[in-house]
């Protein structure tokens, strides 16, 4: 597997440049156009400039033409120029920086102007960039609603694409709050929709959502093979996918992050190394950081773990990325606690444990009760570590019972994928018997009909 990552890596790069190559050719025929247009024709031109600009990775030129844009859109008073200009530059602090509170404030002023316009083409992007936004800030109810809007209104419209993007919205934050089950079924209605349409980018998509799953509970050598699928099945335009929604580093770092979770760490290595820091954003520097930190403290190396979690946490806080923040938080609390930092332990695990419990992630609430209860009972505070103790058992029991829910729809899930593989095979094995019967029977249809002639 080593050998098909590599390569992987490889294909990423040959890949990329073609992308590039593309969308180099659609920027430089857009401003080829831009001369010949005038008025609203004219700022939707540079907003779609803007637009590839980001996908190119070259935020001055994206940043230039949708200010741009919005300057013209403002003098001509033209809406939905306004309203395309700030869904624009929402998406450029989300793809460039991860800053989610200017994200979010851009997105919803531009969904305030996609309101006044008769013209509501992009506000797709609007709202993709809200959701993710507020969802990144662990604002899971209102999450919930837009990606619920988003769904209804996709099922009235027939809008495929649509209804897949709302279904693995409402999946993933199912899976946030430790609701796997709830998590399995959405991402499964996805993956329908993805067989159906034989959209490979989808397929791959789904393939770490099942990834991810099964990790959560607690099947690391399952997930392990649906990642090993994905860089197996790698094309240009999975790899772009995964670029285009900011997860790509995640991905290869949840990789990394199995094999230390399977104590497999000369292996988790290997595939950090592969990583260039000096090359990367700390938009990805951050997700590397947090992600060797772990494994740094799973092989007892506290120092350097503690290192990492605090550079990683700032960089979080900077962002608000609060999905981070809780984790990151309740990672440094476990370090401080493995090298009998107390107070420490305590501060940061009761910041951990705040946010877990507004954000209602019940997996993250579990370790910030476990950790409280042992500093207190270090501390010889027996009524405070009784209490959390209890508080710990209660919120195990409740991932125990999410995972065990999670364990039945995925071992579900699996029995239905292998039932659909082995009639898949009976299929395959009845038509290879069927095109053998064809070419025996043909030949002598054939003499037949020489017969006739």
């Amino acid at each position: 597997m080593k050998h098909a990552f590599l390569v992987s890596l490889f294909l990423l790069q040959v890949m990329l440049q073609a992308d590039s190559f593309a969308q180099r050719v659609e920027v430089d025929s857009l401003r080829k156009q831009l001369p010949t247009l005038k008025d609203t024709g004219r700022v939707d031109c540079i907003n779609q400039i803007s637009f590839q600009y980001t996908r190119l990775l070259i935020r001055d030129s994206a940043q230039y033409f949708q200010a741009l844009a919005h300057k013209e859109a403002v003098r001509l008073n033209y809406i939905h120029g306004i309203a395309e200009a700030l869904s624009n530059l929402s998406g450029i602090y989300i793809y460039f920086d991860n800053d989610f509170i200017r994200a979010e404030t851009l997105a919803r002023e531009s969904l305030h102007w996609f309101e006044k316009a008769r013209n509501k083409s992009q506000i797709e992007d609007a709202d993709n960039n809200l959701w993710f936004a507020v969802f990144s800030q662990s604002k899971y109810d209102e999450a919930y609603q837009i990606a619920k809007r988003k769904y209804e209104k996709s099922l009235f419209s027939k809008d495929t694409p649509a209804i897949y993007d709302a279904l693995s919205d409402i999946a993933v934050i199912h899976y946030q709050e430790g609701n796997y089950d709830s998590a399995f079924y959405f991402y499964q209605k996805a993956n329908q929709i993805a067989i159906l349409q034989k959209n490979a980018v989808w397929l791959s998509d789904q393939l770490i959502s099942f990834g991810t799953l099964f990790r959560a509970i607690g099947d690391y050598n399952s997930a392990l093979n649906y990642y090993r699928q994905i860089f197996r099945t790698d094309t240009r335009a999975t790899i772009q996918s995964r670029i285009d929604g900011s997860y790509e580093t995640w991905t290869r770092m949840e990789y990394a992050e199995l094999f230390s979770l399977l104590h497999q760490y000369d292996s988790a290595w290997h595939y950090y190394h592969l990583f260039d820091t000096t090359k990367i954003t700390d938009k990805d520097l951050r997700v590397y950081l947090v992600s060797t930190g772990e494994t740094y403290f799973l092989q007892k190396n506290y120092q350097k773990a503690l290192q990492n979690f605090l550079r990683g946490l700032a960089m979080h806080r900077k962002l608000n990325d609060r999905n981070e923040i809780k984790r990151t938080l309740l990672d440094i609390a476990k370090t401080y606690c493995a090298i009998d930092n107390n107070i420490a332990a305590l501060q940061y695990a009761r910041e951990g444990l705040a946010m877990s419990l507004e954000t209602k992630s019940r997996q993250f609430v579990r370790d910030g009760y476990q950790i409280l209860y042992t500093v207190y009972d270090r501390l010889h505070k027996t009524d405070s570590a009784y209490m959390y103790y209890q508080k710990y058992i209660a919120a195990k029991d409740a991932v125990v019972s999410d995972q065990t829910k999670g364990k039945f729809a995925a071992y579900k899930f699996e029995g239905e994928i292998n039932s659909l593989n082995d009639a898949r095979l009976i299929s395959q094995q009845k038509l290879k018997i069927q095109q053998q019967e064809l070419a025996q029977g043909g030949y002598t249809k054939k003499n037949w009909n020489c017969c006739f002639h």
